[in-house]
């Protein structure tokens, strides 16, 4: 994540870490509506939403992914998705706070 982060602001005009917080701020909504211990998200699910091809999008999924604990983000076997599948918990919702506090969003 951290050379995609560097490079795509130059070879793509994207930014990992701005679509990151995108990703995060819509989570973070959904969890806040859902009102509910835990939040299971599905990442071609999420994918479709922002309407981001892969290459966009895998970058900021792994940024998000970074900030889960890794027992609830499923592994992926075919690399079409960072992770096909995550649960936010709410000690998860606080980590992705922070992240958006660093990153700016």
């Amino acid at each position: 994540p951290d050379l995609y982060a560097t490079f795509d602001p130059y070879a793509f005009g994207t930014d990992p870490h701005a679509d990151a917080c995108e990703l995060v701020r819509r989570l973070l909504a959904k969890a806040k509506d859902e009102d509910s211990p835990s939040l299971g998200v599905s990442s071609p699910e999420l994918r479709e939403e922002v309407d981001w091809p892969h290459r966009r999008f895998n970058p900021a999924l792994s940024l998000v992914i970074a900030q889960v604990d890794s027992r609830r983000v499923s592994k992926t076997m075919d690399g079409e998705f960072a992770a096909r599948s995550f649960f936010i918990m709410s000690e998860d919702e606080i980590a992705l706070e922070r992240f958006l506090a660093r990153a700016g969003g």
